[in-house]
C-alpha cells in the first residue's frame, strides 16, 4: 500500500533523475528510459490502456483512438503501475491484465486510485503547478482563463488540470 506522500515523493524523485523542471512533463522519455516499450494500438472502446511487467520485460500499451491528452495521462497511469508494483500480467497464466478502463476512472479500486494520483503527481507536479499558477495569476484573476492557461502548458485535459487543482486546494470546481 502507498501512501500520498510516498507516491509524490517516487514522483519527485522521477522528475529530478530526468532534470525535469518545467511543463510539459515528457512523460514517453520517462517511461522508455525506465525501460518500458509503449506500444500505441486500437483497443476495444472501453479501455484506454494495459501494463505489463515479467521477468524485467516491461510494455505499456495504448489506445490510439483516444485524444492525445487522453493517451499522455494513461501512459503517465500505467507508468505508475509498474513503477508502484501493480504491473504484473502473466500471459502464459492467465493472470488479470491492469487495463484503464471505466472503473479505473471511478477510483474505486485502490491501485486504480494510486495510478491516477501518480499520473496526475508527474504529468501536474504540485510545486510546478503552484508556481505557474502563481505567475499565471498575476496576469488574470479569471479561474476558468488560467485553468486553460495551465492545462495547455501542461499539455492535459481542461477537466484534468480542473480536478488537479480542486483536489490541490487551489480553486474549488
Amino acid at each position: 500500500m502507498h501512501t500520498k506522500s510516498n507516491i509524490r515523493n517516487i514522483v519527485k524523485d522521477i522528475l529530478s533523475e530526468h532534470g525535469i523542471t518545467k511543463a510539459p512533463v515528457a512523460v514517453e522519455d520517462i517511461v522508455k528510459k525506465y525501460g518500458a516499450e509503449v506500444q500505441y494500438r486500437p483497443f476495444k472502446e472501453s479501455v484506454s490502456g494495459f501494463s505489463y511487467s515479467e521477468d524485467g520485460k516491461k510494455i505499456i500499451g495504448i489506445n490510439v483512438t483516444e485524444s492525445s491528452m487522453r493517451q499522455r495521462f494513461t501512459l503517465a497511469h500505467e507508468l505508475g503501475h509498474l513503477k508502484l508494483g501493480s504491473g504484473g500480467l502473466h500471459y502464459d497464466q492467465g493472470s488479470p491484465i491492469n487495463f484503464r478502463d471505466k472503473v479505473s476512472a471511478t477510483g474505486i479500486r485502490k491501485k486504480e486510485v494510486d495510478a491516477n494520483f501518480f499520473a496526475a503527481e508527474l504529468l501536474m507536479p504540485k510545486d510546478m503547478l503552484i508556481a505557474d499558477l502563481q505567475a499565471i495569476q498575476e496576469k488574470t484573476q479569471d479561474s476558468e482563463t488560467v485553468a486553460e492557461q495551465l492545462a495547455e502548458k501542461y499539455n492535459v485535459s481542461f477537466f484534468a488540470m480542473n480536478v488537479r487543482l480542486a483536489s490541490l486546494g487551489l480553486v474549488s470546481i
